[in-house]
């Protein structure tokens, strides 16, 4: 009689040990994914900010530019410096909406949205 109460316990023992490790493994993989997601999220940031400098860059010499053009208007023939001086300017917002849409959109969503799975999973697994 004394023995099924032995095994049920080392049964629970073992049990609760494997599901120990395996929540353990879980958070091992979750941390390891956030880091990986955290690399990807921080190229993305870095392009996004080199385009918006070189936006910045492209803006400040059309801006130069049809000044300069404007100048040159009073007194002589601007129209090759204003067509260049625009097309800075274009460039200039090709840049700024690259860099802007390079951006990530949230700090660790994929992360967030599987760890919300992964405590789901368990509740439905424990239950």
């Amino acid at each position: 009689m004394g023995e099924p109460a032995m095994d049920r316990k080392a049964s629970t023992t073992q049990v609760l040990e494997s599901a120990l490790k395996d929540l353990k493994d879980l958070v091992r993989l979750e941390v390891d994914l956030a880091k990986n997601e955290l690399r990807r999220e921080k190229r993305a940031a870095v392009r996004s900010l080199i385009a918006i400098g070189v936006g910045l860059v492209l803006l400040s010499s059309g801006v130069a530019i049809l000044a300069i053009a404007a100048v040159w208007a009073a007194a002589a023939d601007a129209v090759a410096a204003m067509v260049v001086g625009v097309a800075l300017l274009v460039a200039s917002a090709v840049a700024w909406g690259f860099g802007a849409s390079a951006w990530p959109k949230s700090l660790l969503g994929e992360t967030e949205q599987r760890i919300a799975k992964d405590i789901e999973q368990l509740g439905e697994h424990l239950s």
